[in-house]
């Protein structure tokens, strides 16, 4: 998997997910404004966007779990076709 960072409006960092050449999605980082304020040491959940503008549903802990779901959805939707 190759990941490529970008920032976008209103301080949203994410990071592109590509599997062999083929997008697959967005990877953000995601800190509730509560955590943020009070300086709460956890480490941040991660989303997961399909690059139809979808969310996958619920959080994942870390970064790659993210984009091997993402990865795993884009290969669902390839055989169904």
């Amino acid at each position: 998997m190759t990941y490529f960072t970008f920032e976008r409006r209103r301080l949203r960092r994410g990071e592109q997910t590509f599997d062999n050449g083929v997008a697959v999605g967005e990877v953000f980082a995601h800190k509730s404004w509560r955590e943020r304020l009070t300086l709460d040491d956890r480490p941040p959940r991660y989303l997961a966007k399909l690059p139809s503008g979808r969310w996958l549903p619920g959080d994942f802990i870390a970064r790659h779990d993210a984009a091997e779901a993402l990865r795993a959805y884009g290969r669902v939707l390839r055989y169904e076709e």
